[in-house]
């Protein structure tokens, strides 16, 4: 099966322009002295001590990125997208899919970035909507909290439903990153009649002052008035027996670790908890990425299987890539092999792959590698 894109050319990313982009910064018309001593300078040192420094590897999930991105989206039918630009921190845009085999549909897009700027391609925060004609929408908060953490919130609704939703906390050090995702907690799973609150119920006290049920004493649930099923309780009601509750944590925990151990490699894991109804378990996986100057080699192996990719720059106008997976569970493998040839003179960009198997991934790997 193959798959061939032809899209615009994306401009050239903007590069950062001005003093400091050395090692050491010197001040106009100032020289550096020689050093004759045996103990080096203050800014010798530094310089040897940014060139042992270990370079950030970036996120796990950005592992097999680099490949991925060479893979054209595949689709049937036909798509129309509008971007409009409405200020320098705000763009909205439109969507049509038109399709004879999938569910025609339009989405209305919106993006705003903020006014902290880290880099010339950087800003924050940064949010993202995304809602189709059903009324079903999409949506990212994305924000740099400090130099070092940088924390994202999305939810998925499906019409007035709430589907999905999840919290990301990344910690960048110097050679290492850290991430945890929370997806879907959900701490009170009963009735409808009892609070629809994720994480604290709250007792109302003839005071008014509301405690979290946790810090409250038992003897309290006698005779108090307390919000059930979203509804206060008379003053004049008494309970006899405390409120049913069934505290059964439901959810999704994801923890990621990615360490850089050479220049070049960079090794990592990931651990995924989930728990629900009646089940819960728990799967790792170890991941290594290799990083050469024109090409990243990348393996995933885990509970779930293997995840291979392979990602090669020939040149620049060409980028090729092959990718492989083989899940336990399904007792299935796939290879892909991809392309994009971009023609800037042109303004045209190709994206093409196509899908085999096994020999198909080591052919590609080959004759990439031999190139």
């Amino acid at each position: 099966m193959g798959n061939v894109l032809a899209a615009s050319s994306p401009g050239p990313p903007p590069t950062a322009s001005g003093p400091g982009s050395g090692l050491v910064s010197v001040p106009p018309g100032f020289t550096m002295p020689p050093v004759t001593g045996l103990v080096p300078s203050v800014q010798d040192r530094s310089a040897e001590e940014k060139c042992d420094q270990l370079p950030n590897p970036g996120t796990f999930e950005e592992c097999h990125r680099k490949c991925k991105e060479l893979f054209p989206i595949q689709m049937e039918g036909v798509k129309l997208t509008v971007n409009k630009g409405l200020s320098n921190h705000f763009q909205v845009n439109h969507t049509v899919a038109l399709s004879t085999v999938g569910d025609s549909n339009y989405h209305f897009g919106a993006t705003y970035v903020g006014t902290k700027q880290l880099s010339p391609t950087e800003a924050f925060p940064v949010l993202v909507g995304d809602m189709d004609n059903s009324g079903s929408l999409n949506a990212q908060i994305i924000h740099q909290l400090t130099n070092k953490i940088r924390s994202k919130v999305a939810f998925q609704t499906q019409q007035a439903k709430f589907v999905n939703w999840q919290v990301d906390s990344e910690f960048r050090g110097t050679d290492f990153t850290a991430a945890v995702t929370l997806g879907n907690p959900d701490i009170l799973v009963g009735s409808g009649e009892q609070l629809a609150s994720s994480w604290f119920l709250f007792l109302l006290l003839p005071s008014g002052l509301a405690w979290p049920v946790n810090s409250v004493p038992d003897l309290f649930w006698q005779g108090c008035p307390v919000w059930g099923g979203g509804k206060k309780v008379p003053p004049g009601m008494v309970l006899n027996s405390p409120l049913p509750l069934h505290l059964h944590s439901t959810g999704i925990l994801v923890a990621h670790y990615l360490q850089s151990i050479t220049p070049c490699l960079a090794l990592g894991g990931e651990l995924v908890y989930h728990r629900r109804a009646g089940e819960e378990g728990t799967v790792m996986s170890l991941a290594g990425k290799y990083t050469a100057p024109n090409w990243i080699a990348t393996l995933t192996v885990g509970q779930a299987g293997a995840h291979a990719t392979y990602y090669h720059k020939a040149s620049d106008q060409l980028q090729v890539g092959v990718e492989f997976e083989a899940s336990s569970r399904m007792q299935d493998t796939s290879a892909t092999f991809g392309y994009q040839l971009d023609l800037p003179k042109a303004n045209l960009l190709f994206r093409g792959m196509e899908l085999g198997g096994m020999g198909l991934f080591w052919w590609g790997v080959c004759v990439l590698f031999l190139q």
